[in-house]
């Protein structure tokens, strides 16, 4: 797992983290172990600001077993699956998505797109980069309370309030 706090042009800090999970050589347990704490470590660490979480979670939000009751964990406790459209991102994942944007419940998450791993060189070679399409969403990120009444939110207008955006 890793995770890095970022700061956006309003002064909104969003942590974001991404793990790539075990999926084979440690039991069903532990590999739903391994999805909670990715979320656990990011909130605990996170000092309560905004959390974006991504990864290869190597397995199904609708799978009855554990690790998708731990994925739908978040949705539970207040995630947005934002990348719940985009289908099955790997063709190793047996038809179906195993790769994830969880987004906090004061984030607005867009519509997700698959995106395609071809690198320039080897175009049509789906594991050339991973064996995974990649998920991109815009994600609207709210000012903070303290600066949303201020004159200034950072975008030289004078509006005040407003929110930052990005691409995850």
């Amino acid at each position: 797992m890793i995770m890095v706090a970022v700061t956006t042009s309003s002064g909104a800090t969003v942590n974001v983290s991404t793990a790539h999970t075990d999926y084979e050589g440690v039991s069903e347990e532990a590999q739903a172990d391994q999805i909670e704490d990715l979320r656990e470590t990011t909130e605990e660490y996170g000092g309560g600001d905004s959390s974006i979480i991504t990864g290869d979670l190597n397995h199904a939000i609708t799978d009855d077993t554990p690790q998708g009751g731990a994925l739908q964990d978040y949705v539970d406790d207040g995630y947005t699956d934002a990348g719940e459209d985009v289908g099955a991102t790997s063709d190793f994942g047996y038809d179906r998505r195993i790769d994830y944007i969880f987004t906090s419940e004061e984030l607005t998450a867009g519509d997700a797109d698959r995106v395609q791993g071809d690198s320039p060189d080897h175009e049509g070679e789906d594991r050339d980069l991973s064996d995974h399409d990649g998920i991109v969403v815009d994600v609207d990120v709210p000012a903070p309370a303290d600066r949303a009444d201020s004159p200034d939110d950072g975008g030289g207008d004078g509006s005040g309030g407003g929110s930052s955006s990005g691409s995850w």
